[in-house]
């Protein structure tokens, strides 16, 4: 499963124990959820795709035709009639329409996409960003600088730079008013 948010959601989670009959007491971190659902001591055991690479998982591209043409605008009222429509979808998508499905991406602009969104979330201020999402977004970064700088424009980088800069700064000001002695102002 990839990493999206929803696939470790209290109510996931809760609906997994419910299937594998195995008692769910919510848990706050979605860290937890994720070791919860990974845990091998129920009947689902959920794998999640490393982060970064559910766009390499091309069933994906099936489940969204599958989505739109078969379930987004019918009304099931079992299971087995949810599973007769999937089923008659299946048939008629292999007599009819199955193809192989093309890589065409070459990944021009890739590098340059994620130093750009890099850059956006150094601009986001908020406590939803944790140090191991971090440690893996400055993991990415590290790569990219090391192994493909030539195909990001350096302007870009500028960007981050500047980010990281006003980070360092408020930083230094936070931990020098944290170490004043009191009484100074």
């Amino acid at each position: 499963m990839d990493n999206l948010s929803t696939h470790y959601h209290n109510d996931f989670c809760r609906t997994v124990g419910e299937l594998s009959n195995v008692p769910y007491m919510p848990l706050k971190t979605g860290i937890e959820r994720r070791q919860w659902l990974q845990s091998p001591d129920k009947r689902i055991v959920v794998l999640f795709v490393p982060f970064h690479a559910s766009w390499l998982n091309m069933v994906e591209i099936w489940f969204g035709i599958l989505k739109r043409k078969c379930l987004k605008h019918d009304q099931f009222f079992s299971v087995e009639q949810l599973r007769e429509a999937i089923m008659a979808f299946i048939e008629t998508w292999n007599e009819f329409y199955a193809h192989p499905f093309d890589w065409s991406y070459t990944g021009a602009g890739l590098h340059e996409k994620a130093v750009r969104r890099f850059s956006r979330l150094l601009s986001i201020e908020t406590d939803q960003m944790d140090a191991k999402f971090l440690t893996g977004q400055l993991l990415l970064m590290s790569n990219l600088a090391e192994k493909h700088l030539k195909l990001v424009p350096r302007n870009r980088f500028h960007s981050v730079s500047r980010y990281e800069d006003r980070e360092i700064r408020l930083y230094q000001m936070s931990s020098i008013q944290m170490h004043r002695p009191r009484g100074e102002g």
